[in-house]
């Protein structure tokens, strides 16, 4: 287990750049004003609640593609 030593920490090694990507980046940098939300409006659950009380999706359509079984 990892316990976080604060941004930027340089004694990690960084992937090889091939396989590096832009996601990588978000958690190189401490959060600032300008990226952290200032207010939070929360939604109501009446969605939720009533697509709980309906179940969920079952898919009756007829499967026609072949097994991919090798014996």
């Amino acid at each position: 287990m990892r316990v976080f030593k604060g941004y930027r920490q340089d004694d990690l090694l960084l992937p090889h750049p091939c396989y590096r990507n832009t996601s990588m980046d978000y958690g190189w940098y401490a959060p600032t004003i300008h990226t952290v939300p200032t207010s939070y409006y929360p939604r109501n659950a009446f969605f939720s609640r009533d697509a709980a009380l309906g179940g969920m999706y079952r898919n009756y359509s007829l499967n026609t593609e072949l097994d991919k079984t090798f014996y």
